[in-house]
């Protein structure tokens, strides 16, 4: 499959913008503090990375804002998961989770401790261990600075994949499903 995007400049497809390795820190409205991750590619094996400080078991939080076909937008989140099964989940729909923007994935520890949100602009923002994951960040060659979201900007919805998306929510009795939220809708 040819390499796609999720995020691209201005109003033009052929446009993929591009994140210089850079991680930065945040502090949420509520006052809590994240690292803001921008890597250039492997966002997926990049997450897996920083999972190996979390603390397992895991849920998978998969927010479908932007369904394409007969699925139902809404937040699926998993039963817990050890970290090999999230890992395999992770792997089988990393092109899809890297290179469309119907969604958002989140990682986070059973316990509450440490999370990671990879959202629909290619950022990963990351909760818990932050000495450990810059650890991380710095040993994957990821430096501390800025990163942009291009303005205006888009996100495609490539039809490639939509049996990706199909697979991974339809088994039902794995996901428990309820609706989108407010800051979830685009």
């Amino acid at each position: 499959m040819t390499r796609l995007h999720k995020i691209h400049t201005g109003l033009e497809l052929d446009h993929p913008h591009v994140h210089g390795d850079t991680w930065s820190w945040n502090t949420t409205t509520s006052g809590q503090d994240r690292l803001v991750i921008a890597p250039s590619g492997r966002h997926i094996a990049l997450m897996q990375r920083l999972a190996e400080v979390l603390e397992p078991p895991f849920f998978l939080l998969f927010v479908l804002s932007v369904p394409r076909g007969d699925d139902a937008a809404g937040r699926y989140q998993s039963p817990p998961l050890e970290r090999d099964v999230a890992h395999a989940i992770l792997d089988r729909f990393s092109d899809f989770f890297e290179q469309d923007a119907r969604h958002n994935i989140w990682l986070a520890s059973a316990d509450g401790s440490s999370m990671l949100v990879y959202d629909e602009h290619d950022v990963i923002y990351a909760y818990g261990p932050f000495n450990e994951m810059i650890d991380i960040l710095e040993a994957e060659g990821l430096r501390e600075g800025p990163h942009t979201i291009p303005d205006p900007h888009g996100h495609p919805f490539h039809p490639e994949f939509d049996d990706a998306q199909h697979q991974l929510v339809s088994v039902e009795e794995f996901w428990h499903v309820t609706p989108l939220q407010p800051q979830d809708e685009r």
